[in-house]
């Protein structure tokens, strides 16, 4: 129905909006101590496969009664599982790069 699409919506852009509140917190808080431990360019990568992920939902939301062909639907029932996945990994693969560096940096210190 709309309502649930309209809903849908709103919980779709209030992610984006917190996403880019994030991106430009680590932007202006880039030279402080917890966010170069934190790496930003990891936190970033966080936030891009989040919004991937949001952006995602959009194709998903549209059926025949919004004036859309049969064509236009299939392409966004196409886009929607790419965007997913590619988001979803996106931020699995940053997760594991922090997880496999850390690991490297805790194994040279033990050597030691």
């Amino acid at each position: 129905s709309t309502n649930i699409r309209i809903v849908g919506f709103v919980f779709i852009g209030l992610s984006l909006f917190i996403i880019l509140l994030s991106v430009l917190w680590i932007f202006v808080r880039r030279k402080e101590r917890i966010v170069t431990a934190s790496q930003p360019q990891f936190l970033y990568l966080l936030c891009l496969g989040a919004a991937l992920q949001a952006v995602s939902l959009i194709f998903w939301s549209f059926d025949e009664s919004y004036g859309w062909t049969d064509s236009q639907l299939d392409k966004a029932c196409a886009a929607f599982p790419w965007f997913f996945v590619i988001g979803y990994l996106v931020q699995y693969c940053a997760i594991f790069s922090k997880v496999s560096e850390t690991s490297k940096f805790f194994q040279s210190s033990q050597a030691l």
